[in-house]
């Protein structure tokens, strides 16, 4: 339950009670869903009442196949059930760190000092903007890594003179980082090492940290200097609360409907089951589109303009799950379904 908590401890001299902190808990209503009854060949439309619905193929809510108040399943030939669930939010903390701009009487530091902020992450972030300034018009390229290296974001951007707002954002996970510009790239356009971008060389008082998300800890030429990128535009990603999944049923009848099959053409599907490869034969003439959908009526594959009268036709299932697949074949307003085992 939301409220207030607080560790009380019974000590051998007196009671320890801890600081109090308040805990919100978000929980998400369940979605009201609506099933729909279908002839064969017509397309159900199931509902669902409630904030950001996904629909799943499966109970255990793995097997996303859709998202909306409403999902569309077509090709169905047998009833069929799906799982709604939806989500609550709570929106990401922004937050602004660093200084806003430059100080001092110096802007540039020597020609052989490509300078940079040592920072950490001790929750994801995404860092959306940063600042820069310069007298120098032209191209650097940004760098953000970690130690190991496994980390690596790198961003051309274009440069004016005096102030620069530089769009980023880029998703940083926890960790330890360096953010710099390219020694490599400032050689190439400016025959030195240095960026030519103000640093701050007076009264840099480190760390610049906002709560326990992250802290500009350092720059790598000591804490006396602040180098290049100011007034840091920072946010916690969003967070969201699943509810409990909710069913939703398409119900298909036994009538015909809309599906027409002519009883004078044959439509084959072999081997059924398969454990590879299957051919399809249909005794029609013209040509079709082939498509391959789960029981659930998501499209897994399809190839338009296929002629089936004068040859067969190939659909490989080697590379998918054991199941149940829906081959349909249309032609215009007319299509022919078959249900393939998977082994």
């Amino acid at each position: 339950l939301s409220g207030e908590y607080f560790v009380h401890v019974g000590g051998y001299c007196e009671d320890l009670v801890s600081d109090t902190v308040v805990l919100n808990f978000l929980s998400s209503d369940l979605p009201v869903t609506t099933n729909d009854t279908i002839k064969v060949g017509e397309v159900a439309i199931l509902e669902a009442t409630g904030d950001s619905i996904v629909w799943y193929a499966d109970m255990d809510g793995t097997m996303p196949i859709g998202s909306g108040n409403s999902l569309e399943l077509d090709a169905l030939t047998d009833t069929t059930t799906v799982y709604a669930r939806s989500f609550s939010g709570i929106d990401g903390l922004d937050f602004q760190l660093g200084p806003t701009g430059h100080q001092g009487s110096t802007k540039y530091n020597s020609n052989f000092v490509n300078g940079g902020l040592l920072f950490d992450v001790y929750q994801p972030i995404i860092l959306h903007q940063v600042t820069m300034f310069t007298d120098t018009v032209g191209s650097r390229m940004i760098e953000i890594f970690n130690d190991d290296m496994t980390f690596m974001f790198q961003q051309e951007v274009y440069l004016d003179n005096d102030t620069n707002v530089v769009d980023l954002d880029i998703e940083i996970p926890e960790g330890s980082y360096t953010m710099t510009t390219n020694t490599d790239f400032n050689v190439q356009e400016f025959g030195v090492s240095t960026p030519y971008l103000w640093r701050t060389a007076q009264n840099v008082v480190f760390p610049f940290a906002f709560q326990d998300v992250m802290s500009i800890h350092n720059s790598t030429f000591g804490s006396d200097y602040f180098y290049y990128f100011y007034d840091w535009k920072v946010s916690t990603p969003d967070m969201y609360c699943g509810s409990e999944l909710v069913e939703a049923i398409a119900f298909v009848g036994l009538e015909t409907g809309t599906y027409e099959p002519d009883p004078k053409l044959e439509f084959t599907v072999l081997p059924n089951p398969t454990d590879g490869v299957s051919t399809i034969s249909l005794t029609a003439s013209g040509t079709f589109n082939v498509e391959l959908r789960n029981m659930q009526g998501v499209l897994i594959n399809s190839d338009r303009n296929v002629v089936l009268h004068d040859r067969s036709y190939a659909l490989d299932f080697a590379d998918l799950p054991s199941g149940v697949y829906l081959i349909r074949v249309v032609q215009g307003d007319r299509f022919y379904v078959k249900k393939v085992v998977r082994l």
